[in-house]
């Protein structure tokens, strides 16, 4: 039996936890990801973290369908992936949309101000209607008016531009996702293709 095997049951025999058969450790946190139990594997073997797995196959020499399916029961593994766009602009685009963000919402903070400013004048002209004032109430109703439309367009500017950033976010990241084996999961027909495309993206290219 291979040393690794030795060391995992040894491990396993001091600590009744589950414990991931390629890495040997029971705990799990965000650099291996959860524990999953995603074939029909049994006994000590059964168990893996997600981001082990996912290094297993990124890594693995094994070709087509072969590749998501267990090497020990030959289950085939459920999961679902999807690629991030590779766009070099997108995070300027972002970073851009942040910026201007920032401003709209400085501006916004300012017409406000000027909105209660105006609104505490109007207040002051109905208590002392023959007070010495610059402008008259018609004035500052149609400032308020003016403004509270101005408000409104910016929140809304600002609202599509969060949701702009978002997006981007959320689709210039890539979404792998590995299931326990009792998990309902919709088949991608796609998938073989996708994982290719990031086994050549993330594993190291040879140099000639």
């Amino acid at each position: 039996m291979p040393q690794s095997s030795d060391a995992f049951f040894d491990h396993l025999s001091s600590n009744n936890a589950p414990a991931c058969r390629i890495c040997l450790v029971s705990e799990s946190n965000s650099q291996t990801g959860k524990l999953l139990q995603p074939c029909n594997c049994k006994g000590s073997v059964k168990y893996v973290h997600a981001n082990c797995l996912k290094k297993s196959i990124l890594y693995s020499k094994k070709r087509g369908e072969d590749v998501i399916k267990c090497e020990l029961c030959l289950e085939t593994y459920k999961m679902t992936l999807t690629l991030g766009r590779k766009n070099n602009d997108m995070p300027n685009l972002r970073k851009g949309l942040i910026f201007f963000i920032s401003i709209l919402s400085l501006f916004s903070i300012w017409v406000l101000w000027k909105i209660v400013r105006a609104i505490e004048i109007l207040c002051t002209m109905e208590e002392d209607p023959f007070g010495d004032y610059d402008y008259d109430q018609e004035f500052l109703g149609e400032k308020v008016h003016r403004g509270v439309k101005i408000l409104g367009f910016s929140a809304s500017v600002i609202l599509v531009c969060l949701k702009a950033t978002r997006y981007m976010k959320k689709n210039s990241e890539t979404r792998w996702n590995i299931y326990n084996k009792n998990e309902e999961v919709p088949r991608d027909m796609k998938l073989l293709t996708k994982l290719q495309t990031l086994r050549k993206l993330e594993r190291p290219q040879k140099k000639l």
